[in-house]
C-alpha cells in the first residue's frame, strides 16, 4: 500500500485538485500520463478519493453554540 507521505507534497496536491477537478485541462493530461504509468501514484488518488467518499457519508452536525 501506497503511504501518502511519501509522495512529494506536490503530487499530493496535484492528486487532491485532480479528484476535486481543479485542474486545467493541460494539467490534467499531464496527470492522466503520468497516472497511467505510475502505479503508486493512481493507489494515491485512490487513497484520495475513498478518504473524501468516507468524509462525504459522514452526517453534519452543528457546533454548539
Amino acid at each position: 500500500m501506497t503511504r501518502l507521505s511519501r509522495l512529494p507534497p506536490r503530487d499530493l496536491e496535484a492528486l487532491s485538485a485532480y479528484a476535486d477537478g481543479r485542474l486545467s485541462a493541460a494539467e490534467r493530461q499531464a496527470l492522466d500520463a503520468r497516472l497511467g504509468s505510475d502505479t503508486e501514484l493512481r493507489t494515491a488518488l485512490d487513497q484520495i478519493r475513498a478518504t473524501a467518499s468516507l468524509l462525504r457519508a459522514l452526517p453534519s452536525v452543528r457546533p454548539p453554540r
